[in-house]
């Protein structure tokens, strides 16, 4: 039943989901990990009861302006992503 609600609600924002059967979501890893990381980062622990929607955002896009252009991963030379894609040549 929730799985339908997420689905209409989907379909309302024209999002689409993910294609893969229900409950095997290989190819969704890539993006699970990321949430997973901003839950642990940014919300698991802490109270947000007076907190606004605008802070909430803002929050969330510095978590991922973190993520992709200042966190070190081993696996990419202790690079962070975008200093990694530069050096591949890949972005500007």
């Amino acid at each position: 039943m929730l799985y339908r609600k997420w689905i209409a609600i989907c379909k309302e924002a024209r999002i689409t989901c993910p294609q893969s059967r229900k409950r095997c979501s290989s190819d969704n890893a890539c993006w699970e990990g990321f949430f997973e990381t901003m839950k642990n980062e940014i919300f698991y622990g802490r109270d947000y009861t007076n907190t606004t929607l605008d802070e909430l955002e803002a929050k969330m896009d510095g978590h991922i302006v973190w993520y992709n252009e200042k966190r070190q991963k081993r696996s990419l030379g202790s690079m962070s992503s975008l200093q990694y894609r530069r050096s591949l040549g890949l972005v500007a």
